[in-house]
């Protein structure tokens, strides 16, 4: 928590934040979708409502046993593994994420892009 605390004043957007949740406490981490539930509890939206944006395999699978959408965005060396597919999307960098539409993304599965 300490370093999630460092980021939000470092970059002063702690006010943007309306929950701030960790795994810290859980006693399984992911594939276990337990924060992202407490999240979305926290938020007061249903988990079928919510869109994550995942680096690792591991938290690809997290969130979809909680029944979110998934946009997940590999670090390099991961973007060729095909496990990303669970996705429903997937960028190649955040840079990309504007030119996502999220009303659609909600609406239906999207098809992950190769790459």
């Amino acid at each position: 928590m300490a370093v999630i605390d460092a980021v939000l004043d470092r970059f002063e957007v702690r006010d943007r934040f309306a929950c701030v949740v960790t795994a810290l406490d859980d006693p399984l981490g992911k594939p276990n979708p337990a924060v992202f539930l407490r999240t979305a509890a926290c938020l007061g939206v249903e988990p079928l409502e919510c869109v994550v944006l995942e680096d690792s395999f591991n938290g690809c699978v997290a969130a979809k046993a909680a029944r979110m959408r998934v946009i997940a965005v590999p670090e390099a060396h991961n973007r060729g593994d095909e496990r990303f597919v669970i996705a429903d999307l997937r960028l190649g960098s955040l840079a990309e994420l504007g030119e996502v539409d999220l009303d659609a993304l909600l609406g239906e599965p999207c098809e992950a892009p190769a790459g």
